[in-house]
């Protein structure tokens, strides 16, 4: 696919022409841009809210988690149409990977530490909350199946291509946390935008689930550009005879 050796390519060229960094600093950056972003959506919430306590931060371990998951999906589409993040290439890995740590973090609190969600099972199977509760779980599934074969020895036994192909189911995960996202806060996200919202600030997760429309639409448009880009088998004209 021409997205695939567009984002090698560049890879390659930041591999060779900047300095080595090593598998521990990438981790040690993503996770302190991590905490600085933690810190930053925990403000907003505060300011918005003018309190902050255990469920907003739950809240915010979503949020952040999300926004780093989406950034590691959008990497690919972003250096594929500009070139002004190619450095940062070297990080989507790390980026998905956090950010499913919050992610998955955020699942536990959720099912195991939050009062007001207890007794689990009546909660979570009611009719109104078992639809956003399955498509997380699917989410978290297929979550984790990525960070299995992205480690090297997966990626050796089962191919560079089948790697690349099972890793796009990632991005059905990703939609799933959408529109888990969206159940669970629709309804506070219309009160908002219909101008009954108690504070003049957007919720931050209404920010979040348009930065996330943001990162399907740009893979949307990779698709459609890569299509147009593929390459045509050539029309072999008959012999003429005389």
């Amino acid at each position: 696919m021409h997205e695939e050796t567009t984002f090698d390519q560049k890879l390659q060229t930041i591999q060779e022409t900047k300095k080595p960094v090593s598998g521990m600093r990438l981790w040690s950056d993503i996770i302190v841009y991590s905490l600085i972003l933690f810190t930053v959506v925990s403000g907003y919430y505060f300011i918005q809210r003018g309190t902050y306590d255990f469920g907003i931060f739950n809240q915010v371990l979503s949020n952040v988690g999300m926004l780093l998951v989406g950034l590691s999906f959008a990497l690919s589409g972003i250096c594929y149409f500009w070139n002004f993040a190619d450095h940062f290439i070297i990080y989507r890995k790390e980026l998905g990977v956090v950010g499913f740590g919050y992610v998955f973090v955020h699942g536990l609190l959720s099912l195991f530490f939050l009062p007001e969600y207890r007794p689990i099972l009546f909660y979570y199977f009611e009719n109104e909350t078992i639809l956003a509760f399955l498509f997380a779980l699917i989410a978290i599934v297929i979550y984790v199946m990525m960070i299995i074969i992205s480690t090297k020895t997966m990626i050796h036994k089962i191919g560079g291509h089948n790697w690349r192909t099972l890793l796009r189911v990632g991005y059905i995960a990703y939609v799933f946390s959408l529109i888990h996202m969206w159940l669970n806060s629709y309804s506070f996200w219309l009160r908002y935008l219909s101008g009954q919202g108690q504070s003049p600030m957007p919720s931050f997760g209404l920010l979040t689930f348009l930065a996330g429309i943001f990162v399907i639409i740009l893979r949307i448009a990779v698709w459609i550009s890569t299509s147009k880009k593929s390459p045509q088998t050539p029309v072999v004209q008959p012999p003429i005879t005389t």
